[in-house]
């Protein structure tokens, strides 16, 4: 009779212990997350994107000194020309060079990339840490074609750099 007394009590304790253990694991059920494509611009100026589960934006590079002992300004104006298949002497104003909105790749040291747009003027504005780039339009058709352009930012400084682009009207 002890012997099934233990076996009874050893039935009951395994059921409770099981019971106690459903109530406090709550199953966990890993579902799909999809983050928007949205970017941020990191003071470096490169971008990040959102990831994780919550969808929170990916950690900016960090630099080891302060943004304003390494940064300096790169500005500038991106121009197309010829607007007209002739050129008129005296020149004809409805003929003169015209903003240019375009993707523009900066290129710079240890393999730095960035990509900014110039606005609807051609202007275009960038924080870069100090270094020697190199200005490529982002063109995916033989015309317009844009200049190369080199610029060197120093800290605490604004470059102007300005960018030609030839429309390829003859």
């Amino acid at each position: 009779m002890k012997k099934s007394s233990y076996i009874l009590i050893a039935i009951v304790l395994i059921i409770v212990a099981s019971v106690v253990i459903r109530l406090n694991i709550k199953p966990t059920t890993i579902s799909p997350v999809a983050c928007t494509m949205e970017a941020k611009l990191c003071p470096d100026g490169s971008s990040v994107g959102r990831t994780g589960p919550d969808c929170a934006f990916a950690p900016c590079p960090t630099l080891t000194t302060p943004p304003r002992t390494v940064v300096g300004t790169l500005t500038g104006h991106i121009m197309i020309s010829p607007t007209c298949p002739v050129e008129r002497v005296p020149p004809d104003p409805a003929c003169a060079p015209k903003p240019f909105p375009v993707l523009l790749n900066i290129n710079g040291p240890s393999g730095f990339h960035a990509q900014i747009h110039s606005d609807m003027n051609g202007l275009f504005l960038v924080y870069l840490p100090a270094g020697t780039y190199s200005l490529v339009t982002h063109q995916t058709t033989l015309w317009p074609r844009c200049d190369t352009q080199t610029a060197t930012v120093t800290v605490g400084a604004t470059t102007t750099i300005d960018i030609s682009c030839d429309s390829g009207i003859r």
